[in-house]
């Protein structure tokens, strides 16, 4: 746990394990297999005026083709949550180009300022968002993200079916493209 898988080439696209090849009655010592760490990002998530932010959610994001186009999807890491400095660390990160965004969830306080899903360098759509690139075991410092104001709205309500009996399931929420709300795995 923590390091990135020890490869030594390719088959059929797919890494492979290194191998020692040794001869019938053969013995070798001192074999050292190197680990890599993963890579990790911490930064800080700030508000317009630069104070820290607690409890903001961030995630590392990558671009993904489907159907012909692209699309922002979370990679297979947890999204971290800043402290009360606002810092937050990303970790288990492979080598590659990530769009880092922070957004703040499940804000109940009427008093409390709405923020946008925000991408880093500070943009409030993911197609203006910066990538972040970061090679093996590297840690890149500095990833902060200055989220971005916006007007929110509170929806309430109770789901009920055709015959207007409480309906059960779920409810997802999806903005529209003029809506300017763009949701983490929507197209760029």
């Amino acid at each position: 746990a923590g390091y990135l898988p020890v490869t030594d080439g390719l088959i059929g696209g797919m890494p492979t394990s290194p191998s020692i090849e040794l001869e019938d009655g053969e013995t070798r010592d001192r074999v050292d297999v190197v680990l890599t760490r993963f890579g990790t990002m911490p930064g800080r998530v700030l508000d317009e005026y630069g104070d820290p932010v607690m409890n903001a959610h961030v995630q590392a994001l990558h671009v993904i083709y489907e159907s012909g186009r692209r699309k922002l999807v979370a990679v297979g890491i947890p999204a971290r949550v800043s402290d009360d400095r606002g810092a937050y660390r990303l970790y288990g990160l492979k080598s590659g180009q990530y769009i880092i965004s922070a957004f703040i969830g499940d804000v109940s306080s009427d008093d409390v300022p709405g923020y946008a899903r925000t991408y880093f360098p500070g943009m409030d759509r993911a197609g203006d968002a910066q990538f972040v690139a970061i090679g093996p075991g590297q840690n890149v410092a500095g990833v902060d993200v200055p989220l971005v104001r916006t007007l929110t709205a509170r929806l309430g309500g109770r789901m009920i079916n055709a015959m207007g009996e409480p309906a059960g399931g779920s409810l997802v929420l999806v903005p529209t493209w003029g809506s300017g709300g763009v949701p983490a795995g929507s197209l760029l």
